[in-house]
């Protein structure tokens, strides 16, 4: 405490001095208009910039937590999504006058991607744990990603459409055209049109989507954009391009689809052709 006193008694003129130049600023901002708006306003700029950079601070470090707060909102809507295009079959309970629930939905993240290789593939953060099963389709937010190919207790490995093992069966436009899609290995952002005859009227820009014939993806989930069409090749079937809905470049987050109605279907299906 003497130290204290000491101190204050030694630089007592520059306490004064900031004490009075203290009183001589309030005075002038309390009787002049100007100064004293001047001061309001390069406050609030001040407080409104202390702000700003700590929500900026803030949301920097709570992306994560904001991203899985958007990814759960994206598989809730991919749910309702898969209802709502579900409601247009036929798999109805006339006793309960409902849908059967035909798909379960997982979502996922992609922890490891490959889109150079003549068989691309990608890693998901789930495994048989979580309730992924081979075959299981994986769905973007925007359309097809690709197939569950092998699944471990906490990981699975996926065959994206940037394969040359998957074909996946396919319907373009509004009509319907029946078709298949494949990659040839040729570009990342070029996937081919399959067993489309010439006789047919297919158009730059028509959508293809995945069609009633494949069970292990829902119908009429986007694949790709008709690029290019040429009915001058040598074979039978028009020569297709199309460019990928999803950019196999950023893909994170994913949905692992389940039609819980496949295996009966098959089953019926081999019992048919035999």
């Amino acid at each position: 405490m003497q130290i204290l006193i000491r101190i204050l008694a030694k630089n007592k003129y520059v306490f004064y001095f900031f004490f009075l130049a203290l009183i001589s600023f309030i005075s002038i901002f309390n009787n002049n208009p100007y100064y004293s708006s001047s001061y309001f306003n390069s406050s609030n700029y001040i407080i409104g910039k202390i702000f700003q950079t700590r929500s900026l601070v803030s949301s920097y470090f709570n992306l994560n937590k904001i991203n899985n707060e958007v990814m759960n909102e994206n598989f809730f809507l991919k749910k309702q999504l898969l209802e709502i295009n579900r409601s247009q079959y036929n798999y109805k309970d006339s006793v309960n006058n409902s849908y059967y629930d035909i798909y379960k939905v997982i979502n996922a993240k992609i922890i490891n991607n490959s889109v150079h290789k003549k068989n691309n593939y990608f890693t998901l953060d789930k495994g048989e744990l979580d309730g992924v099963k081979v075959d299981q389709a994986v769905l973007g937010f925007r359309g097809i990603i690709g197939k569950i190919h092998s699944v471990s207790s906490n990981f699975a490995i996926g065959h994206s459409l940037l394969s040359s093992k998957l074909i996946i069966p396919s319907s373009i436009g509004e009509s319907n055209v029946i078709s298949s899609v494949t990659w040839f290995g040729d570009s990342p952002h070029i996937l081919n049109i399959l067993y489309v005859p010439k006789h047919l009227n297919i158009n730059k820009g028509d959508t293809v989507y995945t069609s009633s014939f494949e069970s292990v993806f829902p119908e009429r989930i986007p694949i790709s954009i008709i690029k290019k069409v040429d009915k001058n090749s040598n074979s039978n079937f028009q020569e297709i391009e199309s460019y990928p809905i999803e950019n196999f470049y950023s893909i994170y987050n994913v949905y692992l689809v389940e039609n819980k109605m496949k295996n009966e279907q098959k089953l019926l299906e081999e019992n048919a052709a035999k």
